[in-house]
């Protein structure tokens, strides 16, 4: 008997026995939607295989996926170094951990058992 999907409308990539990468995009503030009745956003990382998430020859993974694991960007950090936390940033440029890929910059990092973080900016649909 197979698990249902923790995605909204089923289907999604299962990374996990208790996680699913649910494709489909959302507003700010509204990422859960994308999970279905029961499930909630990641936010511990080790329920998530991140070795088939954070794959570039993965062809299931398209998009970025992100956890309940805000990030923050230190001024005396490197470039691309984010740590756990709220971001100091303007709530138009938040940060958030999680898997996947894509074109935007991913910035790297260790929070809650994720290592990859990426910029969500207002007025913008992400996956």
């Amino acid at each position: 008997m197979s698990m249902p999907s923790g995605c909204t409308g089923g289907g999604g990539i299962a990374l996990g026995p208790r996680a699913y990468a649910c494709p489909g995009a959302f507003s700010q503030g509204q990422a859960a939607s994308r999970c279905a009745s029961g499930w909630q956003l990641c936010s511990d990382g080790s329920l998530v295989d991140q070795t088939a998430c954070n794959d570039a020859s993965n062809q299931k993974i398209h998009g970025f996926y992100v956890a309940e694991v805000p990030a923050r960007k230190g001024i005396l950090e490197a470039p691309n170094f984010v740590t756990c936390g709220q971001s100091d940033l303007n709530m138009d440029q938040r940060l958030f951990f999680g898997c996947g890929k894509t074109s935007a910059n991913i910035l790297t990092g260790s929070c809650g058992g994720f290592t990859r973080a990426v910029y969500c900016y207002m007025n913008s649909n992400w996956q």
